[in-house]
């Protein structure tokens, strides 16, 4: 069996779509309003900035083929639903290496986005132990005091 004896990665910690607000947030009426409304707004907003439009279009075009190519069985264990970047990746680490140690958020053994990896880790024995840790330390100095995190092995 090929493969690493470790790997050492940072996961990305995002979700592979357009977040309205954030995009929308040079107009706060827009990123504010609620979902029927900001899409009328932004059909509105069509005539006075149509390159502005055509760019949140194309951006959600995409992460609409980002997302299919993700949940085309790729990545069957974390491909589906509400996906984020950081189970996608996981899954990547344990088909690549031998033996899995990883420091991610917490999220990756709670979440039912990766229920399914998560699964697969413990009854393969893959996974033999977590300990979890919130980063009041901080341990990480750039991130909140609140967030948790899992080591797992």
């Amino acid at each position: 069996m090929g493969g690493f004896s470790a790997m050492i990665g940072n996961p990305p910690w995002e979700r592979p779509r357009v977040e309205d607000k954030e995009w929308w947030s040079m107009y706060p009426s827009i990123a504010n309003a609620k979902k029927s409304t900001r899409l009328k707004m932004i059909n509105e907003l069509r005539t006075k900035e149509p390159m502005l439009v055509t760019e949140y279009e194309n951006e959600i075009k995409k992460y609409d083929l980002l997302k299919n190519y993700f949940s085309g069985g790729q990545f069957p264990l974390t491909g589906h639903g509400s996906m984020n970047l950081y189970g996608l990746f996981a899954e990547i680490m344990v088909v690549l290496s031998k033996n899995i140690g990883l420091i991610t958020q917490t999220n990756l053994v709670t979440d039912a986005m990766t229920h399914r990896w998560f699964k697969q880790q413990v009854l393969s024995k893959r996974i033999s132990g977590i300990v979890d840790f919130v980063n009041k330390k901080p341990f990480f100095k750039m991130l909140r005091l609140t967030l948790a995190f899992q080591l797992s092995q």
